[in-house]
């Protein structure tokens, strides 16, 4: 079946994506990283073109000030109707939210709008499917109300029944293959309060910033409204599954990895002799066989080397003094140094330098599991800021989570020589065909390295 995933590189479309792949059904990602505008409607119906299903999972939000997210909702909504009907799509299956329709959201925008695209689906003409779902467990990481600073963590208090997105993934994707279409609501096993969920996590991560409860916008939001309506379908993880999956407890340690001396001018260490740490926030790793990563440090140094050259990363690697420092043949490590270039005024690490190393790390990462002749595409980042430190150098250790024909996602958790995390990230790739001037350095390392992969 050919499946075309409307937002396919966010938070729910790159799972959905993944997740067809899997299944071996033919995916489309649409997004506007692929040509595809959905408030303007540029691309849409040849995007579409060919496909059995369309699922969509985006997000959309206004090009600039001038539009509101109400009218970039609206109008995408009705876009990728008109696509539809016009590519002769067979089945639509939106994901909207639970409890829209209820007075208690009246004044709340973005609500309002979904209910507007639900209603233009309907009159489609098309066989629709609408799964509503409860607000995301990752609500807690990253979301309007939720704001991370330095020395604490603000969160509305939002009462809830969360979902776990990758559940949600999993009902659109069997909305979309049943022979049948038909509507589905779903929700999680419990209620919580937004600020005690985030006050869990932080917890199990072992961060120390006090969580700070303020009035969420609108009395809806606080009391009950959002919790699954009768009839609901219920699906777990519950609320200490989804934290452990997201920190780690419970699960297998990785194997040790092979860690490179220390060499670089003004590190002040040693190096890593040992396994590097598992650091907080690792999700589980991807399963299936094992990714052509590297499984000694020498390939890792002969493939980055070609990586440097071939892609054109000179440049910002040099700036970053960022070097391979791990590998285990399923993850590895880069290290970059605190150097002055790189410091804040505090003495510790810039946030960019931090951004930086993972995505750089990241995207070698993703860059040794596409197809030959395909780079890597950052699509979407996220990155969630955890602590800071003046203990250098600072370690960036990337896992493939998910690894299709048509997405890549990788999990980046950065931390200090000490193992204290700093920042925890997740880039989602779109292969892409590579400019020719990739091949000379993949050659090069191939030709230095006999039988491996670059």
């Amino acid at each position: 079946m050919r499946i075309a995933v409307v937002g396919g590189t966010g938070t729910a479309g790159s799972r959905v994506a993944a997740l067809a792949d899997e299944q071996g059904h033919d995916v489309v990602v649409m997004a506007r990283s692929a040509g595809v505008n959905l408030v303007t409607g540029e691309g849409l119906v040849e995007a579409l073109d060919g496909a059995d299903v369309a699922i969509d999972a985006s997000s959309p939000t206004p090009p600039d000030a001038s539009m509101s997210r109400f009218d970039a909702v609206v109008r995408s909504g009705r876009n990728l109707v008109e696509a539809c009907v016009e590519a002769e799509v067979r089945r639509l299956v939106l994901l909207s939210i639970a409890n829209i329709e209820k007075p208690d959201f009246d004044a709340f925008s973005y609500y309002v709008a979904k209910r507007d695209q639900e209603e233009a689906v309907r009159d489609s003409g098309l066989e629709v499917s609408v799964v509503r779902s409860a607000q995301w467990f990752e609500f807690a990481e990253h979301s309007s109300a939720v704001d991370y600073a330095e020395d604490r963590v603000t969160v509305q208090d939002w009462y809830v029944q969360p979902i776990a997105v990758a559940s949600v993934a999993e009902v659109l994707v069997r909305e979309a293959t049943r022979r049948r279409a038909r509507d589905a609501t779903i929700a999680g096993p419990e209620a919580v309060r937004l600020p005690e969920l985030v006050r869990r996590l932080l917890l199990a991560r072992h961060d120390p910033r006090p969580v700070v409860a303020v009035d969420a916008p609108l009395p809806g939001f606080a009391n009950g409204a959002l919790l699954a309506p009768a009839g609901a379908e219920i699906l777990g993880p519950g609320v200490a599954g989804w934290i452990a999956g997201r920190t780690g407890a419970g699960a297998p340690r990785a194997a040790p990895l092979r860690a490179a001396p220390s060499n670089l001018p003004g590190t002040g260490d040693g190096g890593t002799s040992g396994p590097l740490p598992e650091p907080p926030g690792t999700p589980a790793r991807a399963k299936g066989p094992r990714m052509p990563v590297p499984t000694s440090l020498e390939e890792f140094v002969i493939r980055w080397d070609a990586f440097r050259a071939g892609i054109g990363f000179e440049e910002i690697t040099d700036t970053l003094a960022i070097e391979p420092h791990a590998c285990d043949g399923a993850s590895l490590a880069m290290r970059m140094p605190l150097a002055a270039r790189l410091r804040q005024a505090g003495g510790m690490f810039a946030a960019t330098a931090l951004f930086g190393a993972a995505d750089v790390t990241g995207t070698f990462l993703a860059m040794q599991v596409v197809e030959p002749g395909h780079f890597p595409l950052a699509a979407q980042s996220s990155l969630n800021f955890i602590d800071n430190s003046r203990v250098g150098p600072a370690i960036a250790t990337a896992r493939i989570v998910r690894a299709g024909r048509t997405i890549v996602v990788a999990s980046v958790d950065v931390a200090d020589a000490g193992g204290k995390v700093l920042a925890t990230s997740t880039f989602t790739y779109v292969p892409m065909p590579s400019a020719g001037r990739d091949r000379e350095g993949e050659g090069r390392a191939q030709e230095a390295a006999p039988g491996t992969q670059a």
